[in-house]
């Protein structure tokens, strides 16, 4: 281990002393001029003309070389190295996590000249810090879709299908649930909406045709789940007119009474109870379930249902939308082309530098204090500079296309 702190060092021994049995070498801290290596050469590895072999035997990388996440091997060029370290030195107000980001999604081997572009380049990384502590969040994409969603002015500014794709309808479900609606086989009650009397005057019930045999009587009795001693304060037309009106409801109309009963009505209600219930059927805030609504739970179904069907998305609060909308899925989806790092994440479908852009020879030359202008053309590989469009202009675009979620500065500048 070297004695630099929060910088980057190589030992470089000596092959032919090593071949020989001694270790023979030292660190040399990057970057270094010429004149440094040489009498470091001479002094530290005891370099001649019969022990004329070196090379890197360690590395120690607690500066920019380390923080961008290069690799250097035994055999690598101790020159390109070094003038990234140079290219570093020359660029200290480079974001380092961009260019560890941005290189660590080349999804191959990298060259130190290429490290070296990336770090001239950092500026055009389309790389986005953290605005909060990533502690908050149970994930990076959470985190991610919190800031961006946040960035955009909250879910309320997604669009209409958008944010009824990521709307957490089985949460929403359940907290109307504990608001006071009620789910049965067939549907659901609002009891907040129910407008049922206590008392109610009847019409007069044509029951002349009903059956007076024994087995109706204890057919209702068991599907309303009466008992007998109830009977004993009714009179026998009372009795029958009730049964009537309970035989005759359809099935909708049952169910919305069922579920009246069993959830605002005491638990000890006779049949003329019910009977007055089920004459104000219509007065139950009743609704069928829409088998057609795709939902994992009747916790989902219900908050799927109910927000079609009372336009909720359209007119709830910010808080509201806030609160049920599911960023953990929404970032899941929008960053699959992102890359996360501990202080930000990359987006990889915006351009970033190019990594062929500036040769060696010309990021040494720049260094020493030549500047290229973006009209110079490259001789080595025929390319001219070319200006890239300003952020101004990209921002038009981006708006022109109706999407305008994010505006970025990546105005390319090729001054080193």
């Amino acid at each position: 281990m070297s004695d630099h702190a929060n910088a980057d060092a190589l030992w470089i021994g000596n092959y032919a002393y090593y071949n020989d049995g001694n270790l023979v070498g030292g660190w040399i801290k990057l970057p270094f001029s010429d004149e440094e290596f040489r009498r470091f050469l001479g002094e530290e590895v005891m370099v001649d003309a019969l022990h004329e072999e070196y090379g890197i035997f360690d590395t120690d990388l607690m500066g920019p070389l380390g923080e961008i996440g290069v690799k250097i091997g035994e055999y690598d060029d101790l020159d390109a190295i070094n003038l990234l370290a140079r290219v570093c030195a020359d660029h200290p107000e480079a974001d380092l996590e961009a260019v560890r980001a941005f290189m660590d999604n080349q999804g191959g081997p990298t060259s130190f000249v290429e490290y070296a572009n990336a770090v001239a380049q950092a500026g055009e990384i389309p790389f986005y810090r953290w605005e909060d502590s990533p502690e908050r969040y149970g994930s990076d994409e959470e985190h991610f879709a919190y800031q961006e969603i946040g960035n955009l002015g909250g879910p309320e500014r997604l669009g209409r299908e958008e944010l009824a794709e990521y709307f957490d309808y089985e949460r929403y479900g359940r907290r109307l649930m504990d608001e006071g609606i009620r789910l049965g086989e067939n549907g659901f009650i609002d009891l907040d909406d129910c407008v049922v009397a206590d008392d109610f005057d009847m019409d007069i019930v044509d029951w002349c045709d009903w059956p007076f045999y024994e087995d109706a009587w204890i057919g209702l009795t068991q599907q309303w789940d009466f008992k007998p001693s109830s009977f004993s304060k009714l009179n026998d037309y009372t009795l029958i007119e009730s049964f009537v009106i309970l035989d005759h409801l359809d099935s909708r109309e049952e169910e919305a009474v069922r579920l009246y009963r069993d959830y605002a009505m005491p638990s000890a209600c006779d049949p003329l109870d019910l009977a007055i219930v089920a004459r104000q059927a219509d007065n139950i805030a009743y609704t069928q379930w829409d088998w057609s609504v795709s939902a994992s739970s009747d916790a989902e179904r219900l908050g799927k249902q109910y927000a079609a069907e009372h336009d909720t998305l359209a007119s709830m609060s910010k808080e509201t939308l806030a609160e049920y909308f599911d960023y953990e899925r929404w970032g899941r989806d929008a960053s699959c082309d992102c890359a996360f790092a501990a202080d930000g994440y990359l987006d990889c479908q915006q351009d970033g530098p190019d990594l062929d852009f500036y040769t060696k020879e010309e990021l040494a030359e720049a260094i020493d204090g030549i500047d290229f202008s973006e009209s110079i053309p490259n001789p080595y590989d025929g390319k001219v500079r070319r200006p890239e469009p300003s952020a101004v202009a990209l921002a038009a675009a981006s708006a022109a296309s109706g999407q305008g979620t994010r505006v970025v500065d990546v105005t390319r500048s090729k001054t080193l």
